[in-house]
């Protein structure tokens, strides 16, 4: 209805490539086949250290470090092969390297991860998540390609894109200044279906999937 307002926008071809280059090379993400039978996806991402820095000196984030968010059904797990990370849980930073093992993320826990500045050396990570429901390699295609796309073309990333990106994948962003189940209805029914599902979808014209960036599941 109101998808003169999506205005046009340059796609890179990024379906077959397998790690997915982003950041100008400051990082990548690497796609495996699920080792599990109930998993929904399996990566291993990677920031270089010297490149991420530069970038972050020049007021720059990786198109790969998530906002704070959550997740409606999947347990996320992360095992650090190189480097280390901090990773906030519920408002609790922790530096984790790969000598902690497996760490574990629950269902509804508001979290995210980013590159430990105070590290020597580049950040290997590797991230699974189950069950299926929520988000897959798709998911991670088309929102690490479209955000890497806007960065090339200079634009900034619609909101409305991104909240439809993130409800394909029952994924949430954490509104902290709401008691924890106010912040997840309104994230969830609020941004998620209206403002990402309704707006974006319907009146806006954008996609959960991107045939650019990857073919359907």
């Amino acid at each position: 209805m109101l998808s003169f307002l999506n205005k046009p926008f340059a796609r890179s071809q990024t379906t077959s490539q397998n790690p997915l280059v982003t950041d100008n090379g400051a990082t990548l993400t690497e796609f495996f086949m699920p080792e599990h039978p109930h998993d929904a996806f399996c990566v291993k991402q990677t920031f270089f250290k010297d490149k991420y820095l530069k970038m972050k000196a020049a007021g720059d984030e990786a198109v790969i470090t998530p906002p704070y968010h959550w997740h409606l059904n999947q347990i996320e797990y992360f095992e650090i092969e190189k480097g280390s990370l901090i990773l906030t849980v519920d408002g609790k930073d922790t530096v984790a390297s790969s000598q902690d093992g497996m760490l574990t993320i629950q269902p509804g826990e508001y979290h995210t991860f980013h590159f430990n500045p105070e590290s020597t050396e580049d950040l290997v990570v590797k991230i699974w998540a189950e069950p299926e429901d929520g988000a897959t390699e798709q998911f991670f295609r088309n929102l690490f390609s479209y955000l890497d796309d806007c960065k090339k073309n200079k634009t900034a990333p619609n909101v409305f894109q991104l909240l439809l990106f993130l409800h394909s994948a029952e994924t949430y962003l954490v509104l902290p200044k709401l008691p924890k189940f106010i912040g997840k209805f309104v994230s969830r029914h609020i941004l998620g279906f209206v403002g990402g599902k309704i707006i974006g979808e319907k009146l806006l014209g954008f996609r959960e999937n991107y045939p650019e960036y990857t073919t359907p599941n």
